[in-house]
């Protein structure tokens, strides 16, 4: 059996942490067996799940302490030994790649998971020097690196990526089973207080900055007095929601916003209650919430710095930078005669099945019995 231990923050309902879960509920567990590191003592929306699958969940830490590497080189030794450490912590790679080397961890991953760039550009000079000191110790010691899409990896493994050897892009599949399903729109709308002949607009992502809910409330308001009839859906948690809140009662559309938090029925939800999706992120590696609303059918107003890797269904898809007025072009979405049906099967031909990605996941990983500890062929 090869045995991979994950590096993640916490396995919560965010992008990548959904990604891996439907990784672990995929792959043949007579043959991988997966564990997860995380760097909080909170428990995760998947916790159980994991548990209840045979995985086992170590905490080693903040990784701003500096007792995490100990910690970390502790879990290897007591709980290993592991053939692979698969790590999804953006520039702190760099770190985990050093510290599984170092305990003759064959197989080392880092996984880009999105693109900062522009982020990093304005950074102080601290941060940025830094940022190439972790890149830097990421490209030394790491055996293989992938990424979700191609500025994610170039985000992380620098321009010539494509140039490097075992380094990849690896679209992060979706489970599409539960987009084929039917669902009563009347009664799932019901759940939400929303009227059932409202035209609802949607988004799916943490309340975090880089998500841009701000753009998405200020669109919003200039639209409602035009669409009377229109209302808004966010699924997410996260610690900007209270300002969220206020800013929705400040601009006189609170009663018309829907703060779902987390949902485990993001598919239902996207297919019975959504009429339009808007994705105005400030940056993004790959988009699989983009990927899911496509799947659903449902016309998209995107940001133009979503990969476009993304963009499945391009009839679905209208792109704007976040500095445009979004107000006139969401209005437009109201004119698209949606086929899900016809979005599932398109989507259903393309890479972003979980099972196609498990597939060359499971084939990069069974690449470990050619390598020895210091990362060499044997």
């Amino acid at each position: 059996m090869i045995r991979i231990l994950h590096v993640v923050g916490i396995m919560d309902r965010g992008g990548i942490e959904t990604w891996l879960i439907h990784v672990l509920r995929n792959t043949d567990r007579q043959r991988f067996r997966m564990d997860f590191v995380v760097d909080t003592e909170s428990p995760g929306d998947y916790d159980q799940e994991i548990y209840q699958m045979g995985s086992n969940i170590y905490n080693a830490g903040s990784r701003r302490s500096i007792k995490f590497g100990s910690r970390f080189k502790q879990i290897l030794t007591e709980h290993g030994p592991y053939d692979i450490v698969h790590s999804h912590v953006n520039h702190f790679n760099g770190t985990v790649m050093r510290l599984s080397k170092q305990c003759c961890v064959p197989m080392r991953i880092s996984h880009s998971h999105t693109d900062t760039t522009a982020k990093e550009c304005k950074a102080r000079i601290g941060r940025q020097m830094m940022v190439r000191f972790l890149h830097h110790q990421d490209a030394r010691h790491r055996t293989y690196a992938i990424a979700a899409s191609e500025p994610a990896a170039e985000s992380l493994f620098g321009v010539h990526w494509r140039q490097r050897a075992n380094c990849r892009v690896l679209h992060c599949g979706i489970d599409l089973k539960p987009f084929a399903l039917d669902y009563d729109r009347a009664s799932v709308r019901r759940e939400l207080n929303i009227p059932e002949n409202a035209w609802v607009i949607g988004h799916v992502g943490r309340l975090l900055d880089v998500k841009n809910h701000q753009l998405i409330l200020r669109t919003f308001a200039a639209i409602s007095t035009q669409a009377e009839d229109a209302y808004l859906l966010l699924l997410g948690d996260g610690p900007l929601r209270a300002d969220l809140e206020k800013m929705a009662s400040a601009l006189g559309i609170r009663n018309r916003v829907n703060f779902a938090g987390v949902r485990n029925d993001v598919p239902r939800l996207l297919c019975a209650a959504l009429d339009a999706f808007v994705f105005p992120s400030k940056f993004e590696g790959l988009g699989i919430a983009l990927i899911e609303a496509q799947a659903a059918g449902l016309p998209s107003l995107v940001s133009t710095v979503v990969p476009k890797e993304a963009d499945v269904i391009p009839r679905l898809i209208t792109r704007l930078s976040i500095d445009e007025d979004w107000s006139q072009p969401l209005l437009k979405l109201r004119r698209h005669v949606r086929n899900r049906a016809a979005s599932y099967q398109q989507i259903l031909r393309s890479d972003f099945g979980i099972e196609g990605c498990v597939s060359q996941l499971e084939a990069i990983y069974g690449q470990v019995t050619e390598l020895d500890p210091s990362g060499g062929v044997r």
